[in-house]
């Protein structure tokens, strides 16, 4: 069958990032109509989807808010399990796709036409709100040309505490590739993760109810990964605290 402009999405609709199937043969329209497209198309596809996380956002969390998961074909036991079996994402970061979709669309709704690009961005104003919000990031707009906007020149901007200097903490291989893994799970940089670890920030909360009440004398079942990863995080924050507390041997000299 001949690849025509007319399989190419309608530049009036914008839908969610497509699956990789559509991904592909969507790459396949492209290199064969490549040289047909408008500019005025790819312009407005290229702006449309640098937003789409705020789409993505707010879809996750009318699903969490209704408990849409609990209609799928596939059967999941809350909103934790379809997150990380239906989306493949652990609770921790759709949640945080979902506070930045609040934040960039209260800032739309506010009249800004400038907006966080990405999630990363977003991330750093989600403790503000209203004017508090809206003055945070009119500071970052005067402060930083549009095109020089990044996460790290927000988190610099709005975070009232001076940067934070690095400082480096031996640890065991063993201890670090655990570090590792558990935000990679989280879907985080290992320093992200240990930094939202020690402030106390982490989403360990269960959120979701189950759908049948428990009775009040009965104890929710605790699995052995869910205990793993408590001592996991116990023993990153003994390390880290009595790592930190230690002189170094430079110091004790």
């Amino acid at each position: 069958m001949d690849i025509t402009c007319d399989l190419l999405p309608d530049p009036r609709y914008h839908p969610l990032p497509p699956s990789v199937d559509d991904l592909l043969t969507f790459a396949e329209e492209l290199d064969y109509e490549g040289r047909s497209i408008t500019f005025e198309w790819a312009h407005n596809e290229i702006k449309n989807h640098l937003l789409s996380y705020v789409r993505v956002g707010l879809i996750a969390a009318k699903v969490k808010l209704y408990r849409t998961w609990r209609h799928a074909s596939q059967k999941f036991k809350d909103f934790k399990d379809y997150c990380e079996k239906g989306l493949g994402k652990s609770r921790w970061y759709v949640n945080r796709m979902i506070e930045a979709a609040r934040v960039t669309l209260e800032l739309m709704k506010a009249g800004f036409t400038e907006l966080p690009q990405h999630e990363s961005q977003a991330r750093h104003l989600v403790k503000f709100q209203g004017e508090q919000l809206c003055e945070k990031w009119e500071e970052v707009l005067n402060s930083v040309p549009t095109h020089r906007i990044t996460a790290a020149k927000i988190a610099e901007i709005v975070d009232d505490n001076p940067p934070k200097t690095k400082q480096r903490v031996n640890v065991r291989t063993t201890t670090w590739e655990k570090l590792k893994r558990a935000a990679l799970d989280a879907g985080m940089s290992p320093e992200d993760y240990l930094d939202n670890l020690l402030d106390g920030t982490l989403d360990n909360s269960d959120e979701d109810q189950p759908s049948e009440p428990l009775p009040d004398n009965a104890v929710a079942p605790i699995t052995i990964e869910q205990i793993n990863r408590w001592v996991e995080d116990m023993q990153m924050l003994l390390i880290e605290k009595f790592s930190l507390a230690a002189p170094s041997n430079s110091d004790s000299s």
